[in-house]
């Protein structure tokens, strides 16, 4: 069983890359085999030019943010095992940015992934001191 979690979008995906990553992107909502389908179906491309999502309490993609005018949010929060493989295939087609999955077990854990020109690292967040 997974740990509950706040999953951050913070990816936006350069101009010249653009259109072939919406080409695969439409190929990934629609391929059910892939664990994280689903998260995909629920983004879209703000104004700014981010990847962001749209929060669907049907779907179970929840946030505890007020979308913006496109309906848009940074985060969702629920059960993502699939993380890591997103900011994979994110990485893989081109995006840039960072995923970021913050622990909601008041335990203040949190890790994520930055990529950028295809190469991905993890990243370990801890707090900072005071």
């Amino acid at each position: 069983m997974s740990a509950e979690t706040t999953l951050f979008l913070l990816v936006s995906v350069p101009d010249t890359r653009r259109q072939a990553f919406e080409t695969a992107l439409a190929w990934a909502r629609a391929d059910e085999h892939l664990p994280f389908s689903c998260l995909l179906r629920h983004t879209a491309f703000g104004t700014g030019g981010t990847l962001e999502f749209r929060p669907s309490k049907r779907h179970g993609i929840d946030t505890d943010e007020c979308p913006d005018d496109e309906g848009l949010v940074l985060s969702i929060w629920g059960e993502f095992d699939e993380a890591e493989d997103l900011a994979a295939w994110l990485c893989r087609h081109g995006a840039e940015g960072r995923v970021i999955q913050h622990s909601r077990d008041g335990d203040a854990e949190a890790w994520g992934w930055e990529f950028r020109g295809h190469r991905i690292r993890r990243l370990r967040l801890s707090q900072a001191s005071r």
